[in-house]
């Protein structure tokens, strides 16, 4: 059976970034699992293949309407087989599995499983346009579920039905509110806050640099739970005081994402990633706390208009961004699969959304901080100077008022 719909606001961008890349990996979101060599291959490959038929939304193809717009068709008739592949030189065979999608004509999905001497590898590899970070943990969940011998739950929400309900939902009151809402928030077109490059090289190159925060957990929980905010709020309004300071102001404003999920669609797989505009101001004598609650109603503000999307902000309100900063929280901490240690490698990073993307996640019971940058624009020196600026921000905010 077919279903059609059109695209989500957030895939549409998606799809806009896409088109005119035809043979370049963009988008992709390729993940390798690197799994005990004890489990078993077999057994190991049907619990992938029932995963992958629990979620019908992989299945998804691209097509053009008549109008020349683009519409997801799922197909849930398709099926998807695997089996497990030998390999000798698993770092040679990395070099060759990140594959560019074509929108058009592929699956949006490309699953692997290999084996040497010592470990299975499994390579889990969505486009972007099907599927997000959450998605993967739904799908690795649903693996080791099946792999145990457990009955999978389908989706209570597919994509092409939040897709569908949000087109509807943008001909209401509900769209007119939310642009009232962003207009009287957001007045701030003509700001442009960067952290100023200090290289010019013509060459377009991307790098990254990760740094492990010396800060207690518990001591941010505490903090947090004390002042009512949450941690994603702490961590993403320390950044946009950063940037402030880093450019002499006392406002910045930047981009952030969050889940995008209702209860009823947090077992699916979907792209329902949104991105939020978001602008901090602070005086001299305004305080952390305050600073920061004030970052939380904003947050929560647009959490809750987000039927007025990102690209409608950008549109109406001509916002300029150049930086984005994400939470993920334990999104990336997945150690164990089947109750054996598990490691999980990112292959390559996707295609920057800006110059500079900070993610803050929990890694090992730790902060992390990674930067994801231009090296054209930023030196290795200028990241790191500005990454240990960051944690002092987040030293600072715990300890003075």
């Amino acid at each position: 059976m077919k279903t059609t719909a059109p695209l989500s606001k957030t895939q549409y961008g998606i799809y806009a970034e896409c088109v005119g890349y035809e043979g370049e990996a963009r988008y992709n979101l390729p993940y390798m699992y690197v799994l005990d060599g004890g489990l078993d291959g077999n057994r190991l490959a049907k619990a992938i293949e029932a995963a992958v038929a629990a979620h019908s939304t992989l299945f998804t193809h691209i097509e053009l309407r008549d109008d020349g717009e683009p519409q997801q068709t799922v197909d849930d008739s398709e099926t998807f087989t695997l089996a497990v592949e030998e390999v000798d030189d698993i770092e040679a065979v990395k070099k060759e599995l990140i594959q560019p999608f074509n929108l058009y004509n592929d699956r949006l999905f490309h699953i692997r499983l290999l084996h040497d001497s010592k470990h299975y590898y499994m390579l889990l590899d969505v486009h972007h346009i099907i599927a997000d970070y959450m998605s993967l943990k739904v799908l690795l969940a649903d693996i080791e579920k099946s792999y145990k011998g457990r009955q999978l739950d389908g989706e209570m929400l597919t994509q092409a039905q939040v897709a569908t309900q949000e087109a509807e939902e943008r001909q209401s009151a509900s769209f007119d509110e939310g642009k009232k809402w962003y207009g009287e928030t957001f007045d701030c077109g003509d700001l442009f806050t960067q952290l100023m490059p200090d290289l010019e090289i013509k060459e377009h190159a991307e790098a990254s640099m990760v740094r492990t925060l010396d800060v207690e957990m518990a001591e941010v929980e505490r903090f947090c739970g004390a002042n009512g905010l949450s941690v994603s709020t702490f961590f993403t309004s320390a950044y946009g005081y950063l940037l402030a300071k880093y450019n002499s102001e006392k406002q910045s404003l930047f981009a952030t994402i969050y889940n995008g999920r209702s209860r009823r669609f947090m077992r699916s797989v979907g792209m329902a990633v949104k991105t939020l505009p978001v602008y901090t101001k602070f005086e001299d004598a305004t305080s952390v706390v305050d600073f920061l609650k004030a970052g939380e109603e904003q947050m929560s503000g647009c959490r809750q208009h987000d039927i007025y999307s990102f690209s409608d902000v950008m549109q109406d309100l001509a916002l300029q961004y150049n930086s984005v900063f994400a939470w993920h929280g334990k999104l990336f901490a997945d150690e164990q699969f089947c109750d054996l240690p598990m490691k999980t490698i990112r292959l390559c990073n996707s295609t920057l959304e800006a110059s500079l993307y900070l993610k803050a996640f929990i890694l090992n019971g730790k902060y992390q901080i990674k930067a994801e940058y231009n090296s054209n624009e930023y030196s290795q020196a200028l990241i790191h100077q500005f990454l240990e600026s960051y944690e002092a921000v987040i030293e600072g905010f715990l300890t003075q008022e």
